[in-house]
């Protein structure tokens, strides 16, 4: 099921993240870690590192977490669709700005969303592209 490639791609995405979170500081910010070769290791003996990064990493990764949570794939008869998300369309024939509730396609943009910052990762599909906004 391609729902569970996706799935399993961010999932992974989002694990490496968190595992690596301590080893990102902003050394011109982070005064703990300024001189330490072995940043991974400073860290986890000075987690009060004053550069911000790290618990903001981690903080990314629980907000990814929270929405792939809430817009999982399930089968349904358009086929794969988000559990969360809907469309309202117009029954056929029908001119109403009220219609029907549509399940959006899965992946949804927000499961796309979270996805999207790993865009250069080799197993990441482009079909998986969030549509262009523009503001």
């Amino acid at each position: 099921m391609r729902g569970v490639e996706f799935t399993e791609f961010v999932a992974a995405r989002l694990d490496e993240a968190a595992a690596t979170a301590w080893s990102v500081h902003d050394v011109a910010k982070c005064d703990a870690l300024l001189y330490e070769e072995d940043l991974p290791g400073a860290a986890a003996r000075t987690p009060d590192c004053d550069c911000g990064y790290p618990a903001r990493v981690l903080r990314e990764v629980e907000a990814g977490r929270k929405i792939l949570a809430e817009h999982l794939p399930v089968e349904f008869i358009y086929g794969l669709t988000c559990k969360r998300c809907v469309s309202w369309q117009s029954a056929p024939g029908e001119e109403s700005e009220f219609g029907i509730a549509v399940p959006d396609p899965w992946p949804c943009l927000p499961a796309r969303a979270v996805a999207a910052p790993h865009s250069d990762h080799p197993e990441y599909d482009p079909a998986w592209a969030p549509e262009p906004v523009s503001v």
